[in-house]
C-alpha cells in the first residue's frame, strides 16, 4: 500500500486494532481430533489456515518452522472455533434489531467492530466480508452509537473501503442506508455532526476527527474521483452544503499535526479542482455561492451554442414549477436535482458512481435523442432532395425540348449544307467547262490570227496556176469550210457504240437500184466549169 494511501485512513496502518475484552477466564483447547503421523500431510492442512492469514513470506517462514503438534493445535483451534465474517456481522445486526443498546452491549459491539476492522487488514478478510449481504449497511449501522472509540474504529473501516475496488459506492450507498436508518435530513449529516461537537476528551476526540477526514478524504479521491473532476465537485459539494468549511476552520485550533495534514489535504485538492473549473470557463472564477454567478456563467458559455434554446426552455420550466415548503414540492425539487447530478455523473459505460435516483442509461437516452433529431434532419434533407429533384426533372424536360429543337434546326442545317455542297459541285464543274471553253477560244484566236496569211497563199495558187475552176471552188469551198470549221465549237466526244443486236435473221438486201445509183453517182465525173 502506498504512503498517500496510508495517509487518507488509518485502518491499513499496521496499528492493532482496539479490542475490548472482557475479563473472562480463559477456557483450555480441547483437541478431539486426531493427529496425523505423516508430517506432510499436517503442512497441507496448515498451509490453509496460513493462507487465510494473507501474511508475507518472512511470516510464513516462521509459522512452517512451527513443531508439528503446534502447528496441529492452530490447525485444530482454528476449525473447531471458526467463526467467519457472518457471525460479526450477524452480532452487529442483532444489537441493533431495536436501535436500543444497553450498556452492558457497549464493549461487545466495540470488540465485533475491532474483529471486522482486523479482518480489513487481510485480502480474504475483505473478501468475505464484501461477500456477506448488506455488511456494508449493517457496518454503518453502527455509527448511532455514542462511544467514541467504536466511531472512530467505524470511520477507519469505511475510509478503507473506499480504497479497495468496488468498495466505494458500497461505502457510499451505506450512507445514504443510515440517512434513511438515522432518519436524517442528508447524507453525511451525522458525520459532519460528529466532526464538529466536542466530547471533552482531546486524545479520544482527535482519533475521531482525523478518522473522520481521513474518510473524507478518501471518499473525494479513491473510486471514481481519481479521475472524475465532476464527481469530486459533486462529493465535495455535498460536504460544502452541510457547512464543512467552518469545521475545518474550528478544527485549526486543535494544533494536531497528522489531523492539519489530513485538513490541508482536503483544502489542496479543493484549490486544485477549483482552478480546472475555471479552466473549463475560461479562467473566469465561478461563484459556487451565488445563483446569480453561476447563472450569468452558464448564460455566457451557452448564447453562442445550440444548445441556448435548451437552456431557455430548462429556465421556463423551472419557473413552472411550484414554490412552497410543502413536501411534496421539496420533494419534486429534489428529484429534478437528484436526475441532473445523475445526468451529469453518469459515466460512459453506463454505471453511476454514486447511487442513482432513477435506473437510466443516460448514453442510450442521448443516442436515442440523436437518431430522432438525426431523422427529422435526414427527413427535412429528403422533402428538399425532392424539391430539388422536382426542379430537375422540369430543367430535364425543358432542356429535352430545347434539344428536339435543336436537332431539328441542325437537320435543317445539314440538308442546306448538303444543297450547297452540290451547288458548289456543280459551279466547279461549270467552272472548268468555261475555263476549258476559255483556252479553246484562245486556241481559235492564234488560229483566226494565222487564217488571212492562209487565204493569200491559196488565192495566189489558184490565181497563178491553171487550175480548173470547179478545182478553185473546192479549194475556196474547203478552205471556207475548214475555216468556218475552226469558228464553231468542238463537238462532244461520241456515244458509245450501241451493242451489237442479238444474232437472228440476216438483214435485207437493199432495194435495187440504190447500189447502181450510188456506184454510177460515185464513178461519174464532175464537170468543168464552164
Amino acid at each position: 500500500m502506498t504512503s498517500k494511501q496510508s495517509t487518507w485512513c488509518c485502518c491499513f496502518s499496521g496499528r492493532p486494532p482496539e479490542i475490548t475484552r472482557l475479563e473472562d477466564p480463559i477456557q483450555p483447547i480441547q483437541i478431539d481430533i486426531p493427529m496425523p503421523d505423516d508430517e506432510s500431510e499436517i503442512d497441507t492442512k496448515f498451509s490453509e489456515i496460513v493462507a487465510e492469514l494473507d501474511v508475507d513470506q518472512a511470516h510464513r517462514d516462521a509459522l512452517f518452522n512451527l513443531p508439528p503438534d503446534k502447528k496441529w493445535q492452530l490447525y485444530c483451534s482454528k476449525i473447531q472455533d471458526r467463526e467467519l465474517p457472518d457471525t460479526y456481522i450477524d452480532n452487529i445486526n442483532s444489537l441493533s434489531d431495536n436501535g436500543l443498546y444497553h450498556y452492558g452491549e457497549q464493549y461487545t459491539h466495540t470488540s465485533i467492530i475491532g474483529c471486522i476492522k482486523a479482518l480489513m487488514n487481510n485480502s480474504q478478510g475483505r473478501a468475505h466480508v464484501f461477500a456477506f449481504p448488506d455488511s456494508v449497511n449493517i457496518i454503518a449501522q453502527s455509527l448511532s452509537t455514542e462511544n467514541i472509540k467504536t466511531k472512530t474504529a467505524l470511520y477507519e473501516i469505511l475510509g478503507a473501503m473506499c480504497l479497495v475496488p468496488g468498495g466505494h459506492k458500497k461505502v457510499l450507498e451505506a450512507m445514504l442506508h443510515y440517512q434513511k436508518y438515522a432518519a436524517e435530513r442528508t447524507r453525511f449529516q451525522s458525520l459532519i455532526f460528529d466532526l464538529e461537537r466536542s466530547t471533552g476528551r482531546y486524545r479520544e476526540e482527535v482519533n475521531l476527527k482525523t478518522a473522520i477526514m481521513s474518510f473524507i478524504n478518501a471518499a473525494l479521491r479513491c473510486g471514481p474521483g481519481q479521475e472524475s473532476l465532476e464527481f469530486r465537485l459533486h462529493l465535495r459539494y455535498e460536504f460544502l452544503m452541510l457547512g464543512i468549511q467552518p469545521v475545518i476552520d474550528k478544527l485549526r485550533n486543535h494544533g494536531n499535526a497528522t489531523l492539519d495534514r489530513h485538513l490541508d489535504y482536503f483544502e489542496m485538492m479543493r484549490n486544485a479542482d477549483e482552478k480546472l473549473l475555471c479552466s473549463r470557463f475560461e479562467n473566469v472564477h465561478v461563484d459556487t455561492k451565488s445563483a446569480y454567478s453561476m447563472f450569468d456563467v452558464l448564460r455566457k458559455k451557452l448564447t453562442m451554442s445550440s444548445a441556448y434554446q435548451n437552456f431557455m426552455s430548462i429556465m421556463q420550466h423551472l419557473i413552472l414549477l411550484p414554490f412552497g415548503n410543502d413536501m411534496n414540492i421539496v420533494g419534486l425539487w429534489k428529484v429534478i436535482d437528484q436526475i441532473v447530478q445523475q445526468v451529469v455523473l453518469q459515466q460512459k459505460n453506463g454505471k453511476d458512481p454514486d447511487v442513482g435516483t432513477v435506473e437510466m442509461n443516460v448514453k442510450n437516452i442521448v443516442r436515442q435523442m440523436t437518431s430522432e433529431t438525426d431523422l427529422q434532419s435526414l427527413q427535412q434533407k429528403l422533402k428538399d432532395l425532392s424539391k430539388q429533384n422536382e426542379e430537375m426533372e422540369s430543367k430535364l424536360a425543358k432542356k429535352d425540348h430545347e434539344c428536339e429543337i435543336k436537332n431539328e434546326e441542325k437537320a435543317e442545317l445539314a440538308a442546306t449544307v448538303t444543297r450547297m455542297v452540290a451547288k458548289l459541285d456543280s459551279q466547279t464543274d461549270l467552272k472548268q467547262v468555261i475555263d476549258k471553253l476559255n483556252m479553246e477560244i484562245e486556241m481559235l484566236k492564234a488560229q483566226l490570227s494565222a487564217k488571212p496569211q492562209d487565204s493569200r497563199i491559196s488565192d495566189m495558187v489558184i490565181n497563178s496556176c491553171s487550175i480548173p475552176d470547179d478545182a478553185k471552188v473546192g479549194i475556196s469551198t474547203s478552205s471556207a469550210d475548214s475555216y468556218y470549221k475552226s469558228l464553231a465549237p468542238v463537238p462532244p466526244p461520241p456515244m458509245a457504240p450501241p451493242p451489237p443486236p442479238a444474232p437472228g435473221a440476216p438483214p435485207p438486201p437493199p432495194a435495187p437500184g440504190m447500189m447502181s445509183g450510188m456506184g454510177q453517182s460515185s464513178n461519174q465525173p464532175k464537170p468543168k466549169n464552164q
